[in-house]
């Protein structure tokens, strides 16, 4: 399973035209270490956000290509995207979640830039009170 992990990145890697080098500058590893973090069974979701950044895809898609792949070993003589398979429910339910915690992150990230505003208007707002 998580050599297909693996296979699947590297795949992507290539359709993508980037290297395993690349990435793992992008990543701030030692490239030796490359190989390693791909084939981890436990590789966290935001090191996955993370190459799902290089690669220039949504995490969701990513999370789908690595996990619903067809064929197993049998090699990729089509892009990733056309051997892209159905999925269980529950990884359905996996990547609807997925999306959930995307979209609060980016309200999160809204909301602080909403503060960052206010605090200025405010700053602004004592400032001209004082001349």
């Amino acid at each position: 399973m998580f050599e297909k992990q693996k296979d699947s990145i590297t795949k992507l890697l290539k359709e993508k035209g980037k290297t395993k080098r690349e990435l793992a500058v992008f990543l701030g590893i030692h490239e030796n270490g490359i190989n390693r973090l791909l084939g981890n069974p436990n590789i966290g979701l935001k090191r996955l956000e993370q190459i799902a950044d290089f690669l220039e895809m949504d995490i969701s898609i990513l999370l789908k290509m690595i996990y619903s792949i067809k064929g197993g070993d049998s090699g990729f003589n089509e892009s990733l995207g056309d051997q892209v398979g159905d999925y269980d429910p529950k990884e359905d339910f996996m990547l609807k979640l997925l999306e959930v915690i995307k979209g609060q992150k980016e309200i999160s990230a809204l909301e602080r830039k909403n503060e960052d505003l206010l605090s200025k208007i405010m700053d602004f707002i004592i400032e001209s009170a004082k001349k």
